[in-house]
């Protein structure tokens, strides 16, 4: 009976050991993609901060050269997003889910 008790505990250590490891990878490319994120709102207030130095600019400039800052920001955003999608979609061909 210890035996079947020990073998059992044996066997849940090991599909946990297993779900651990898998998980991992996910935990990674979840702090890759914050780290990606936050990289792209420091370019935004960089690019910000410039549009504001660059002087004389109109009212009318600073609004472009702002909203030029928001669709590099953007662009940005969706690439970290399309670099994780394809990330995980690597994952999921390497460890299938049952």
């Amino acid at each position: 009976m210890s035996s079947i008790t020990s073998l059992c505990g044996v066997v849940l250590f090991l599909c946990l050991g297993v779900t651990a490891d898998r998980d991992r990878p996910v935990r990674l490319q979840a702090l890759y993609h914050r780290r990606c994120l936050a990289e792209c709102n420091v370019e935004f207030v960089e690019c910000a901060v410039d549009c504001r130095k660059t002087s004389p600019l109109t009212l009318f400039e600073l609004r472009v050269c702002s909203w030029e800052c928001r669709i590099e920001h953007f662009e940005c955003i969706y690439e970290c997003n399309e670099g994780l999608a394809e990330k995980r979609l690597r994952l999921i061909r390497r460890w299938p889910r049952y």
